[in-house]
């Protein structure tokens, strides 16, 4: 049941292309009908290819949808020279302004990436969206939005930090990723026999806590990386566009040959990267497909357990 509301909460999150993405989630479900059949052992769309017995793996279709896709589009554009912004003032005083002065927007906006991340498939997009039109409103200078102010920056990038942490409560909770980010956790999951859900809580705890206090962490390793490292990170826009697509399209096939050194995969995530750029060219969500995906499988086990004999 939780799984059947996600598939239609992700529909009906994207407002303007619930078409788009009705479609992209019914792609992503019909993935997961790949493979041998479950219960039967029947082969099910398998073409005579012996490696698609085992269906479509879930981390070649992520890299390829995202990580490829993106490659494609560094490769396709033009190697312009581009300058290098000065760093004025210091990174500390920017953080300063924001507990001093900014700190209603930023409780505000944080709560609201909380609620819409718990929500499977809203995703950081809409809580960017719908946080930096509140701060506008709610604004006393609501004229400087969109040239730089300072206020939409820390509404949107609050909602935005806080999606990902309150996505991990559905995905520990239920197995339901809420998310891009923790639909890729989950697959890293699956990678060591870590099945989400009620379960995980009392066969690993351990596991469970050391996962919270890391993320906890985590927060002070990037405010420190961040602090000191924000001038050589922004060199990074002088590097061409098309090295930095061989880069990334280099180290996501190495990762996805690595999982289980099988060459069709690789072959797969190169064809979910060829979707994921069309669908990107189209400006379509690429959430919907891989949520379709991990919430299909998992609706057809439930299907199949309720529809056992006995």
């Amino acid at each position: 049941m939780a799984a059947l509301l996600g598939l239609i909460l992700v529909i009906l999150t994207h407002r303007g292309q619930t078409l788009a993405a009705a479609a992209l989630v019914g792609m992503g479900v019909f993935i997961t009908v790949v493979g041998m059949e479950p219960v039967r052992f029947s082969d099910r769309f398998v073409f005579g290819l012996p490696w698609l017995r085992g269906g479509l793996a879930l981390i070649p279709a992520v890299l390829g949808l995202f990580a490829i896709s993106q490659a494609f589009i560094l490769l396709q554009s033009s190697d312009t020279p581009r300058k290098i912004p000065k760093v004025i003032g210091s990174p500390f005083a920017g953080l300063f302004e924001v507990f001093r002065r900014l700190k209603r927007v930023a409780v505000c906006s944080s709560g609201f990436g909380i609620i819409m991340g718990i929500i499977p498939g809203v995703g950081e997009f809409l809580a960017q969206f719908f946080s930096y039109g509140l701060a506008q409103k709610l604004s006393k200078t609501p004229e400087k939005f969109g040239k730089g102010s300072s206020e939409g920056l820390v509404a949107a990038e609050s909602a935005n930090n806080a999606v990902p942490a309150a996505a991990m409560i559905p995905l520990l909770a239920l197995g339901i990723p809420g998310e891009a980010l923790t639909a890729m956790m989950l697959s890293v999951f699956r990678v060591h026999n870590l099945i989400p859900g009620p379960k995980l809580f009392e066969t690993q705890s351990e596991f469970v806590v050391g996962l919270y206090v890391c993320l906890f962490l985590i927060n002070f390793v990037v405010l420190a990386f961040l602090l000191t490292a924000t001038p050589l990170l922004i060199r990074v826009i002088k590097v061409p566009e098309r090295f930095l697509g061989v880069v990334v399209l280099t180290l996501a096939l190495v990762g996805v040959y690595s999982i289980r050194n099988s060459l069709p995969d690789c072959w797969v995530a190169i064809g979910f990267g060829l979707l994921g750029y069309v669908l990107r060219r189209v400006n379509w969500p690429l959430v919907p497909i891989i949520l379709g995906m991990v919430l299909g499988e998992i609706i057809e086990a439930k299907l199949r357990t309720s529809r056992a004999p006995g």
